[in-house]
């Protein structure tokens, strides 16, 4: 779902959309068990005084069992998407998150990259994801991520480390 507006009101329009789809508001009136991560996808803008262009996908995970029969949506504004498998790199911080949140995190993400020494070719800088992990109602230990894709680590290899 892509809207160009603020990024509070276009998380809730998107979020009220999609949970509407898993309520029954799709082709088979089925109704989907709600799953985590929702995930935002942001444009950076470099070019601007505002850390993003003002647009913003969200994204509902479909349970795995309603995958291949997954109903059509009724309302025009949300579709259905297949992510291809990835690997990404990842900070995690708590609270309630916002924009100013998710830029923070961001940065923080990509100097400690940078720091480990890998440089802006090892992972994507047009879109960044938010993903959240909590219901509003949750309080305190707040789980959210920023996930930069990575540009040249395939999710199929197995990777061994030791410290």
């Amino acid at each position: 779902m892509l809207l160009g507006e603020d990024p509070k009101r276009a998380g809730k329009t998107a979020f009220w959309r999609l949970f509407r789809y898993i309520g029954g508001r799709n082709a088979k009136k089925m109704k989907i068990k709600m799953t985590v991560p929702v995930a935002m996808q942001i444009q950076p803008d470099p070019e601007s005084e505002s850390f993003c262009k003002n647009n913003y996908t969200m994204s509902f995970f479909i349970p795995f069992k309603h995958q291949k029969d997954a109903p059509a949506p009724s309302e025009g504004t949300v579709h259905l998407s297949a992510f291809q498998p990835f690997c990404a790199y990842v900070r995690v911080y708590g609270g309630f998150s916002n924009m100013k949140m998710v830029e923070k995190h961001y940065n923080e993400l990509v100097k400690s990259l940078k720091r480990d020494g890998l440089g802006e070719e090892d992972f994507r800088t047009d879109a960044i994801y938010s993903a959240g992990y909590d219901g509003p109602w949750k309080f305190l230990f707040r789980h959210n991520e920023i996930w930069l894709i990575s540009t040249n680590r395939n999710p199929i290899q197995r990777e061994v480390e030791t410290l």
